[in-house]
């Protein structure tokens, strides 16, 4: 959150490389609501990755649209 979307996309696909080398399943990748155009851009993004099994927006309380999850292969 914060970033422009080149930014972000940079810093998520490190904190992904570095998620998978540390034998995670899940991550969670704030990006607020906003326009939507860095939810959007990340979800593009994640669509594109290996690593990627699946992803979603976060539940309600956990940050509903401004937070997705993502389950780790």
């Amino acid at each position: 959150r914060g970033f422009r979307v080149d930014e972000a996309i940079d810093k998520l696909d490190h904190f992904i490389d570095s998620a998978y080398l540390n034998n995670f399943e899940n991550i969670h990748i704030l990006h607020g609501t906003g326009t939507g155009a860095l939810k959007d851009a990340i979800h593009k993004y994640l669509k594109l990755q290996k690593n990627i099994k699946t992803f979603n927006f976060a539940r309600h309380e956990n940050g509903g649209y401004g937070m997705t999850e993502a389950s780790l292969v």
